[in-house]
């Protein structure tokens, strides 16, 4: 097992914590995997599990490995990151999948949110910009490279308003809409308003069903749209 040592070396220090987040990484780019495994090694809360050098590969590993989280490149040959993103997510829909890419365009962006991903990196972030994505999309949250969030703001800005799903939410529902969008876990969004987890996980339930949304991350979007078309109407009042 080429883990295997990997995990021996890394048993004294996470037996005695919470377990690390365990990672899955495919990319086809050799370098770039073994850059981030010594990157994350050096985390105790992170482990790499494994790497796939392509789509198909990667969807394998994430079936059999069942990985806390996936970093997933989009531009591989063969099986596209899109692709991968899509049997990934059709096998085990609670997969937390974050891409990882050099590609940021309106398409491509668009389709990963709506495949379900659970964040959206640029190769360019920092360590610690990848390293708090990270931890913020395994505890529920939906990071968001800015300029990807800029992106999906315009777009959704360009979509018919949907004010009025947005006032069947109750107050309590809009605030924790509103911390959704700000990448916040369930267990982020109790501690900030004062409730249990398993209430917090209702009103997410409940604003999904109101909203006839998806996931996590077009919650957070619908929020960001919402915020855009506000704005607009300011402006034009004033």
């Amino acid at each position: 097992q080429p883990y295997q040592a990997h995990f021996a070396r890394r048993k004294d220090r996470t037996n005695r914590m919470r377990p690390p987040i365990r990672i899955l990484l495919i990319d086809d780019q050799a370098l770039i995997c073994q850059g981030l495994r010594m990157l994350l090694d050096q985390y105790d809360d992170m482990l790499v599990i494994g790497e796939a050098a392509d789509g198909q590969a990667g969807v394998q590993l994430a079936r059999a490995l069942m990985p806390d989280i996936i970093l997933l490149d989009l531009v591989m040959p063969g099986h596209t990151g899109l692709d991968a993103l899509q049997a990934i997510l059709a096998h085990n829909p609670r997969a937390r999948v974050l891409i990882l890419s050099a590609v940021a365009n309106q398409e491509t962006v668009l389709a990963t949110i709506q495949l379900g991903a659970s964040g959206y990196l640029l190769k360019s972030a920092t360590p610690a910009e990848l390293t708090n994505a990270i931890r913020a999309a395994h505890q529920g949250g939906l990071p968001l490279n800015p300029q990807v969030a800029n992106i999906l703001v315009r777009t959704l800005g360009q979509s018919p308003a949907t004010g009025n799903a947005y006032g069947q939410l109750t107050t309590r529902e809009r605030q924790v809409l509103r911390l959704l969008a700000q990448g916040r876990a369930n267990r982020e969004i109790a501690g900030e308003l004062d409730l249990a987890v398993p209430t917090v996980r209702a009103y997410v339930c409940n604003i999904l069903k109101k909203l006839q949304l998806r996931n996590r991350t077009q919650a957070g979007l619908y929020f960001l749209k919402q915020q855009h078309d506000e704005n607009l109407q300011r402006i034009s009042y004033s």
